[in-house]
């Protein structure tokens, strides 16, 4: 090939490049020798390449394996990724920024982003808000405090889960600085316009319980209500596993700040522990401070009598709620039932489910799936299949509680072919048999075989004997 321009060959290349929408990339095969780290940077950034983010990506993954070398500069990442941003390849940018991390051993990227070269793009709020994902993926939460930082600075506002998923990267890394960071970056996100979500308290209350620092957990928890948050099952979860492993649920009650969340924390502590007396011991503190219990508190309450076989104070307490005006819901009701289930008492259980559907209250999985369960510890599995063809009527779609369940009831009726027949519908949907059920679906299976066998032996035995008395008689 004869002496060719930098221009000329810039030219060549965008040429084969945008001949087509399938370009000829062993075309570019007889320009490798020619190709430099300043050339390819002016592909990617020539005006007649932008619009094409695909043949960009194409063509950056082309010189990876082409010419590996050249791809090992930040230069050339950071000259690309700006085209694949204001196209949306966000997920595209990401992997990029992943791989090159990877192999980045000296943070070039990093430094490359912090202070970038004056010949180079300056990294957009796109690109900054990419990176913290990627050094976070990267298992490099410090480095993304940085690019967070650098944010701060030039005043961008990052994505919410940009800002949970470094708080949570933080959290559980282990440093002496994680909670200090984790409280700076929570007050700077809500400084540049971030609005914290349900998730953002969970992480920080789950840092502040691996740190033993209750009271400032108790007290993101009262200031929720500040962000239009509410506490969910998370929220209380992470305190309450936090408080029982460390045996501090009981001195809990000094730390409390005297609202309902609180208290509800304290309530489904006990219940969980089957302290139940514990448990309405609050709920009458509750009611001293003029805080009366809402449905979440009631329905935990009732949870807890009823794994104690104590119905008939489960019922009470449902009394109790409607004279307060507070509605029972499904909850409560599904609670009511599988515990008048579980003590043996189907007549009342389903008395329940009649008086769901007066009250209009729909039946949910949770619902189907307590009925199936009885159904099958009664070896009723016509009723049992029967429950999930109205199941699915009612359009609630079975899940792996409601196959496991099923399987585990056809095995135990001795039909191994219904039970078969269960998991390939499990399959095809995507579902998972669970342990206990797997192990079950096993011996079954090796029983009837076992079976088989024994029958074919016995067939053979049977077989023989008539052979011999037919000799017998001939003779």
């Amino acid at each position: 090939m004869s002496a060719i321009t930098q221009s000329q060959l810039l030219q060549t290349i965008t040429t084969i490049l945008t001949s087509s929408n399938t370009p000829r990339f062993h075309a570019l095969n007889a320009y490798i020798p020619h190709l430099t780290e300043s050339l390819l940077i002016s592909i990617f950034s020539s005006k007649s390449l932008n619009s094409q983010p695909t043949t960009l990506l194409s063509f950056f993954q082309w010189s990876q394996t082409h010419t590996p070398s050249l791809t090992q500069s930040p230069a050339l990442l950071l000259t690309l990724v700006p085209s694949l941003l204001r196209h949306n390849k966000f997920s595209d940018v990401k992997s990029l920024l992943v791989s090159f991390i990877a192999s980045d051993r000296q943070n070039k990227l990093h430094q490359a982003l912090l202070h970038p070269d004056h010949t180079l793009p300056r990294p957009s709020r796109a690109l900054l808000d990419t990176s913290i994902g990627a050094y976070i993926e990267s298992g490099k939460p410090h480095l993304a405090v940085q690019i967070f930082n650098k944010m701060k600075r030039h005043q961008f506002r990052p994505n919410l889960l940009t800002c949970n998923t470094l708080l949570n990267a933080l959290v559980r890394f282990p440093s002496t600085h994680t909670i200090s960071m984790s409280q700076g970056i929570f007050k700077d996100m809500i400084k540049l316009g971030v609005s914290p979500n349900v998730n953002t308290f969970n992480i920080l209350m789950r840092g502040y319980c691996f740190e033993n620092k209750f009271k400032d957990a108790f007290e993101l928890l009262s200031k929720m209500s500040e962000f239009n948050c509410l506490p969910d099952n998370v929220s209380y979860n992470t305190l309450l596993d936090a408080l029982c492993k460390k045996g501090q649920l009981t001195e809990a009650r000094n730390l409390l700040m005297p609202n309902r969340n609180t208290y509800n924390v304290l309530v489904c502590g006990y219940c969980k522990l089957g302290w139940l007396k514990e448990a309405a011991k609050i709920i009458e503190l509750m009611t001293q401070n003029n805080l009366l219990p809402d449905i979440w508190t009631y329905n935990m309450l009732i949870s807890g009598f009823c794994k104690e076989g104590r119905i008939e104070e489960a019922f009470r307490l449902r009394d109790e709620m409607e004279r307060l005006k507070l509605l029972p819901d499904v909850i409560t009701y599904n609670t009511l039932i599988n515990g008048c289930f579980d003590i043996g008492n189907s007549t009342e259980a389903f008395k329940l489910i009649d008086e769901m559907n007066e009250k209009g209250l729909k039946q949910n999985e949770v619902t189907h799936n307590i009925l199936v369960k009885w159904f099958c510890k009664e070896g009723n599995m016509d009723e049992a299949c029967d429950t999930v063809q109205k199941m699915e009527e009612s359009g609630t779609s079975p899940d792996c509680v409601t196959y496991n369940t099923l399987i585990n009831g056809f095995c135990k009726a001795g039909k191994i072919d219904e039970a078969f027949r269960m998991m390939g519908e499990m399959n095809r949907k995507g579902l998972k048999m669970d342990t206990f059920t797997s192990i079950l679906f096993y011996v079954c299976c090796v029983s009837k075989i076992s079976l088989m066998r024994h029958i074919s032996c016995l067939t053979v035995r049977v077989g023989e004997v008539i052979l011999s008395m037919r000799s017998v008689l001939e003779h």
